[in-house]
């Protein structure tokens, strides 16, 4: 074989596999799209504000939970499908990719030692990769989350309690 097809040969290689990582990138793109849009759609749909927010002050208010969810306040499915399990969260009501689904219990920092008390918690985000809804659960409006004025673009707010958040 002459060396200038082996170089045609090579050169048309890098291109497939050009083609095919720039193919994975901006489906990847339109994937995320994708999953703020549900989100939104979730967080503007009554009937699941509802049942999250059920949900979540009947979570709040059980000390198993507490401890279970522990300092970090977090639980995903995607590192540890059996601890998110035990949450009991219906993904499939919601419509969450449960592959993806988290749930994050949002306080300040110097709040984090007392994660025992419910009356730390000052939302909770729940959602799917680095997207999520977050329900405020005081009346000050403060979410909790830590660096929120760094993401201000890429806020919504949907109610006076319920944001949606896509990175």
């Amino acid at each position: 074989m002459k060396i200038s097809s082996l170089v045609k040969m090579l050169i048309a290689a890098l291109f497939v596999a050009f083609l095919v990582s720039s193919i994975g990138y901006f489906g990847s793109m339109n994937a995320h799209a994708d999953s703020c849009e549900k989100l939104k759609g979730i967080a503007k749909n009554q009937e699941k504000i509802s049942y999250l927010k059920k949900w979540i002050g009947k979570k709040i208010s059980e000390e198993d939970f507490l401890l279970h969810m522990g300092r970090l306040g977090l639980s995903n499915a995607l590192d540890a499908p059996s601890h998110f399990d035990k949450l009991k969260l219906d993904t499939d009501f919601l419509g969450i990719n449960k592959l993806y689904a988290f749930v994050l219990l949002n306080r300040s920092v110097e709040q984090s030692a007392r994660y025992m008390e419910k009356s730390t918690i000052e939302s909770v985000s729940i959602g799917e990769g680095r997207n999520s809804i977050v329900i405020i659960l005081n009346d000050s409006g403060n979410s909790g989350i830590e660096g929120i004025d760094n993401i201000q673009d890429k806020l919504q707010t949907i109610h006076k309690d319920v944001m949606v958040i896509c990175r």
